[in-house]
């Protein structure tokens, strides 16, 4: 066992409009609030960087509670996210790594199935990253994979110049940071290694500015759809569970004319200027 630094912070909100005072008192609306990757310490309540301020989160935890020793079995996403979602370990859910089979899921139900079952109607809008077996409980579910089309048609890819390069996750331009891998490299530049042999840029070598508008940002697809989700609920007489699972800060880039919030990128990146000057 391992100290869980956060790599998934959840956030639970309990909202009670939407319901009469009978089904408030017995079954309140819930909100889940998730982000991938996040440090426990990458929050102002915190006070580890005073340079950071992370506002809303802060707020929603002065108003509830924080847990500053929890634990993982496997500090990866998919294998975390299913014990978080069957309140079981990773033995019993059977969702080792990040690469499963679809076609397999434990016999154990998810919080989410199990509410359905209690008279709930569930969503989950963002990061779902399990097997989809698992999702089969939601009227209503988008993913990372919805993502791609949506910005095909609002935002189509184009060629990368000099300077720029394509990003593995959005498939889009990003101007590049002194972090980057591949810094001052040109846009068809490879990685190589000591035998001279290519080698795959994964996620955690790009970092830089993406070339994507803000308004259609990851981020604002997640959101914007979570916010259909809630405003929906006003038809239903039934209470419901709706998760928002962000994405950020899973990859290290930050949105065009649009900081986003990540104060700690940009200390990073100004300190990677300092120490190249």
């Amino acid at each position: 066992m391992r100290k869980f630094a956060f790599s998934i912070l959840v956030g639970l909100i309990v909202l009670f409009s939407g319901c009469t005072k009978t089904a408030v008192e017995e079954k309140p609306n819930l909100l889940f609030i998730i982000t991938d990757q996040q440090r426990y310490n990458t929050l102002g309540t915190v006070g580890e960087f005073p340079f950071l301020k992370t506002s809303n989160l802060d707020k929603l935890i002065s108003q509830g509670a924080i847990y500053e020793r929890t634990y993982t079995q496997c500090a990866i996403y998919a294998p975390t996210r299913a014990t978080l979602m069957a309140g079981r370990t990773v033995e019993n859910h059977e969702v080792y790594t990040n690469y499963y089979d679809n076609k397999k899921h434990t016999e154990m139900k998810s919080f989410d199935e199990i509410l359905v079952e209690t008279g709930y109607y569930t969503k989950s809008h963002g990061k779902f990253h399990l097997p989809k077996l698992m999702s089969r409980c939601y009227e209503q579910i988008t993913t990372n994979d919805d993502y791609g089309p949506y910005l095909d048609k609002v935002f189509p890819a184009v060629a990368a110049k000099t300077c720029e390069r394509i990003d593995n996750t959005y498939k889009r331009l990003y101007h590049k940071d002194p972090i980057d891998s591949l810094y001052e490299k040109d846009s068809d530049a490879k990685l190589l290694d000591r035998a001279g042999n290519p080698i795959q840029i994964i996620q955690p070598g790009q970092h830089g500015e993406l070339l994507v508008p803000s308004g259609f940002s990851f981020s604002s697809f997640q959101i914007q759809n979570t916010i259909v989700a809630i405003k929906r609920t006003k038809k239903s007489e039934k209470p419901f569970s709706i998760t928002y699972s962000r994405h950020l800060p899973h990859s290290l880039f930050y949105q065009q004319n649009h900081i986003m919030g990540y104060v700690l990128l940009i200390k990073c990146q100004l300190r990677s200027l300092l120490m190249i000057t």
